[in-house]
């Protein structure tokens, strides 16, 4: 299984991946932060990087979020986000055929060229996307995979 989370935005101009790449510090038995390896294709520009962006437990909260959206159920919070202020998930609506969220970047993870979306330059970082239920159960078992390659390891 591919181990990334592979989204384009409602109008097809923005394609984000994500995936796990690995714990911050392999060799440490008590540290859970995990890189992040982000890459943003807007229209004919592109930013990539990879940053500890989230810990473990975090994105086992994450997992649970995109859970509860791909069975239609409302999430504990409408926002998800993490110590690091990197990344937010935000749910926006829900529909038979899909659920719209939108996924904030900001400080490391914030491409520096605009976001241009809905025929306007946006004020923030703010990508919408329609997920159908196959892709919130893609995403799952992506986060489950990872989850399952990077578990917690520290005291907590």
């Amino acid at each position: 299984m591919d181990e990334t989370i592979d989204l384009w935005n409602v109008e097809g101009n923005v394609h984000l991946t994500l995936r796990v790449a690995g714990y911050q510090f392999p060799d440490s038995p008590d540290e859970d932060w995990l890189l992040i390896d982000l890459t943003v294709h807007h229209d004919d520009q592109c930013f990539g990087r990879i940053d500890p962006a989230i810990e473990v437990n975090e994105l086992l909260d994450l997992r649970n979020w995109f859970h509860d959206l791909q069975h239609r159920r409302l999430p504990k919070y409408a926002t998800v986000d993490f110590t690091e202020p990197c990344f937010t998930f935000h749910f926006l609506r829900s529909d038979p055929a899909h659920v719209r969220i939108g996924v904030e970047l900001d400080a490391e993870l914030k491409p520096p060229f605009p976001l241009h979306q809905f025929g306007f330059e946006a004020q923030t970082w703010q990508i919408i996307f329609n997920l159908s239920n196959e892709q919130l159960c893609t995403i799952v078992a992506v986060l489950d995979q990872s989850l399952s390659q990077y578990p917690a390891r520290g005291a907590g």
